[in-house]
Formats: structure tokens, sequence, C-alpha cells
């Protein structure tokens, strides 16, 4: 497959920050699975680290979430097919195997943009929003792999 070399250097760098972003999200994914699932009894027992550690994931899921919809961008691009509506962009890495589907991505956001902006009533709501992330964390994580294992199977030189 051809591609714009003139997008390559963009591309690599939005897949660079992906890759970190992703290794970061995994690490932090790691520190808190031992206190997951979380549920209203448990988050009387957390400490002000493991708080600190939940906090981590929501912000690592978010930041890791963002870097996947920039590399999104930076391949359509690459690949000459830049699209003007996001929803367009989505069903082309669907296409190409890149999300799962456009739901997950839009759930996937959702938590995203709930991150900064949510306040929770409960120790209930704390517990399911943060199990959330989690359960989705995983997805958010795959997308460095498979962004990688794309490019490489269409012959683009990646990091």
């Amino acid at each position: 497959m051809s591609y714009d070399a003139r997008y390559l250097p963009a591309f690599q760098e939005a897949q660079a920050a992906l890759a970190r972003a992703s290794a970061n999200l995994e690490f932090t994914l790691g520190r808190v699975t031992g206190l997951l699932p979380l549920n209203p009894a448990t988050i009387a027992t957390l400490s002000a680290e493991d708080r600190e550690r939940l906090d981590a994931l929501a912000a690592r899921f978010a930041r890791c979430q963002q870097m996947a919809g920039s590399a999104f961008k930076a391949l359509s691009l690459l690949e000459a097919e830049p699209q003007a509506r996001f929803i367009d962009l989505l069903a082309l890495m669907q296409k190409r195997g890149l999300i799962a589907s456009i739901a997950a991505w839009d759930a996937q956001r959702d938590l995203r943009n709930d991150i900064g902006h949510v306040y929770f009533a409960t120790d209930g709501e704390f517990a399911t929003f943060h199990n959330a992330i989690a359960t989705a964390a995983p997805q958010v994580i795959a997308y460095a792999a498979r962004l990688d294992a794309y490019v490489a199977g269409i012959g683009v030189g990646g990091d």
C-alpha cells in the first residue's frame, strides 16, 4: 500500500506517543489489579496511596484513549484518506481492525470525558466508575499494538 511520506514523521510521533501512553496505562493497571473490583465496602479501606493509584489509572486511561484518536487521525493522513468527520475516521479504523466497534470507542470516550468532570456522591458511584475504567483499559492499551501490527503489515516504517 502506498502512503504519503510527508505525513510519516507526524505519524511516527503520534505512534510513539500512543506506545508510551499504552505502556504507562498498562503499568498502572497492573498496580491496581489487586484493588479490583471495587465495591462500596472496599472503598472505605482504601489508603491514600490506593486512591492515588486509582487517580493515576483514570488519568492514564484518558491520555491513552486521547493519544489513540490522534494516532488514528495521523494514520488517515498518512494513508491519504483524511476524514472530515470523526465518525468517518472511526468507521475507517474499524474497517482496518484497529478498533472493535464505534460503540466501544464511544463508551471509552465517554469514560475519558467523565474523568475530569465527574463528582462521586457515593462510594458506589466511585466504585462503578473505576471498575468501568479498569474493564475498558485493556481495550485501550491494545490500540498501540494493533496500530503497530497494522502499519508493519502495510510496510510503513514505524517506531
